[in-house]
């Protein structure tokens, strides 16, 4: 773990008290710096009046946190890694001085919670536990930090009283930073040892194909299917339902798994749409794919029945898509380059197959079908562009195989200073991916993908910045400037250096150094999730301005922005482009 990383592991120190000139303020205020060590200030905050709401929070806040510590004492405690030893101690003592500071707001308030280790259950006796036991009780950890996170934005919302806001803001970076370390642990304890069951292997490699955020619809049970995904022909074609049931895959033999994601087959011999990434999947291995099968096998049976596909004549005939994998689809396992390392391979492997990051990153032809000599040049996808993975001096262009690796597991980039390498945060199709797949992958597989993408060479020349230029507007300039003087400046500061890695900043930002404007425009009208169990990233927030600026004004920051910090993308970005892309939201079409 470097010094960043354990930075951002570190809480707040915020004394909860009463006015500072009091004795017992600063006394609080002593105590919590001692519990919770960190480089924040301290910062004092007067008791306020709680209501029943905020009484009942404080409550389940405080079971939160006994639940956590109880779980790091009896079964991470008797760890058999290092890494599994290091989060129960992490967990331990964080938790353990969060329920100390919670004690301390209640007190305040007339509320007595009992001391660690004397509340019903809290007793760190318990039985050993097997490696399965501990990956399934991470799973259950992750679910309860994502809900507490939930929580405690809502309480933030509608608290008035500030020590117990206080110690909102002191806590929800350190629920956050759990939640990511349980993450990545639970991703190394299944997929690191050799031994580990086909099972546990399959589920991780699910994660790394992100299949269940395409086959899972907005409320609908995990895997069953009925997602939306409209075609640029116009129509509609929904997910399958990939469970194990009777309307799922339930009857699928092995041999049909293979056939499916190597050959684009049903067991009918009836060729898959290609929204379904076959073309990629065709490179997984046979063990890999048998290892998805085994897991698929194991989720919950769901008898849903997603609606058949509403497409414009002739795509819905099945004879338009022989006749276009007979074209554009050549299937065939991945093979390695003996040339080169087993980590770029591994890299390679991962991008080229299951992760099919092609399906986004690179261009298509009028057959919707990925033109091979541009792979992973970059393309448009749902009002945003993915950015070339090439090297041609915008997307990764400026990251390190380091950063890069960061930026893939967090979604944003943390550079080791100010100003010193890239800085940008992933929002739209990208923060997804991180989110659902990306932020689960084992160390050693976003390094091996960051190689392998870090070596691949331009295959076209960059164009010259003038002929991706207008001639800037002087007026939607100024514009630009008083609206980010109002708006931004708080958060991204008049320098643009933003407040890393809560905010990042435009200087350097690959966002707004894209030849192409889509990015800053579709980041302005979209902002990120509200709902921090929906957010890609525990530390980015920014809201959308769709309601708050018009078309003009939305171009005119976007143009400021370019012009500023884009370097040799600085150009005009025409009202056209936030109206279009607006419109295009309202209807649904784009990633909200």
């Amino acid at each position: 773990m470097n010094s960043t990383q354990h930075s951002m592991l570190t809480l707040l120190a915020i004394a909860v008290a009463v006015p500072a000139s009091s004795q017992a303020a600063e006394s609080a205020a002593q105590r919590f710096a001692t519990q919770f060590p960190g480089p924040g200030q301290v910062i004092v905050a007067p008791p306020g009046k709680l209501d029943a709401r905020d009484r009942a929070f404080i409550e389940q806040a405080a079971a939160y946190h006994r639940d956590q510590v109880r779980a790091a004492k009896r079964v991470f405690a008797r760890a058999d890694t290092q890494a599994t030893h290091d989060y129960a101690t992490r967990v331990d003592h964080d938790q353990s001085s969060a329920y100390a500071k919670l004690s301390e707001v209640a007190a305040m308030q007339g509320i007595t919670l009992p001391e660690l280790g004397q509340a019903s259950g809290d007793s760190g006796a318990g039985p050993d536990s097997s490696a399965t036991d501990k990956t399934s009780l991470l799973r259950e950890t992750i679910d309860r930090h994502r809900a507490e996170l939930a929580r405690f934005e809502r309480e933030r919302k509608q608290s008035k009283a500030p020590n117990l806001n206080a110690y909102i803001d002191a806590t929800t970076p350190v629920i956050e930073e759990h939640l990511k370390l349980a993450r990545r642990l639970l991703s190394a304890m299944t997929s690191a040892d050799a031994d580990q069951t086909q099972v546990e292997r399959g589920r991780y490699l699910a994660r790394v194909g992100d299949c269940e955020s395409c086959h899972t619809r907005d409320g609908g049970e995990p895997y069953a299917g009925g997602r939306a995904i409209k075609t640029p022909y116009g129509g509609v074609i929904y997910s399958a339902n990939i469970t194990p049931s009777p309307e799922g895959i339930g009857g699928f033999t092995d041999k049909d798994f293979l056939t499916a994601l190597h050959e684009g087959l049903s067991p009918d011999g009836e060729p898959y749409y290609p929204a379904f990434p076959y073309p990629s999947f065709t490179k997984v291995s046979d063990e890999d794919a048998l290892a998805i099968k085994a897991y698929l096998d194991t989720v919950k049976p769901s008898g849903y029945v997603p609606p058949k596909p509403d497409l414009p004549w002739p795509l819905g005939l099945r004879d338009v898509l022989y006749a276009w994998q007979e074209l554009y689809f050549k299937p065939g396992r991945f093979k390695p380059d003996s040339s080169k390392s087993d980590a770029w391979n591994r890299g390679a492997y991962l991008v080229e197959g299951l992760g099919h990051c092609g399906a986004c990153h690179t261009p298509r032809n009028l057959a919707s079908a990925k033109i091979g000599a541009e792979a992973l040049t970059g393309a448009m996808r749902q009002g945003w562009h993915a950015p070339d993975l090439r090297g041609l001096g915008e997307g990764i262009s400026d990251f390190s195989v380091d950063d890069l690796a960061e930026f893939l597991q967090s979604g944003h980039a943390k550079p080791a200073k100010i100003g010193a390498g890239p800085q940008t945060a992933a929002m739209g199709p990208m923060a997804e991916v991180i989110h659902d797949s990306l932020s689960y992958l084992s160390d050693d597989d976003l390094r091996a993908m960051a190689l392998y993408l870090k070596d691949l060479p331009p295959v076209q020349e960059q164009p010259p910045a003038t002929a991706r230029q207008r001639a800037l507007d002087p007026k939607m300039y100024a514009l630009g400037e008083s609206l980010y003087q109002g708006w931004c400046v708080a958060c991204h500061r008049d320098s643009g250096q933003g407040r890393p890695p809560y905010v990042p900043g435009l200087r350097n930002n690959p966002v707004v150094k894209d030849a192409k404007a889509n990015n800053v425009v579709m980041s302005l009208l979209i902002g990120s999730p509200a709902d921090v169990t929906q957010a890609y990233s525990p530390y980015v927030r920014m809201p959308s301005f769709a309601e708050t600026l018009d078309d003009t004004e939305i171009a005119a920051v976007a143009t400021y922005l370019r012009a500023r910090w884009g370097g040799d993308s600085s150009a005009q970005v025409p009202v056209s482009l936030p109206a279009r892309l607006r419109a295009q939201l309202e209807q649904g079409e784009y990633l909200k």
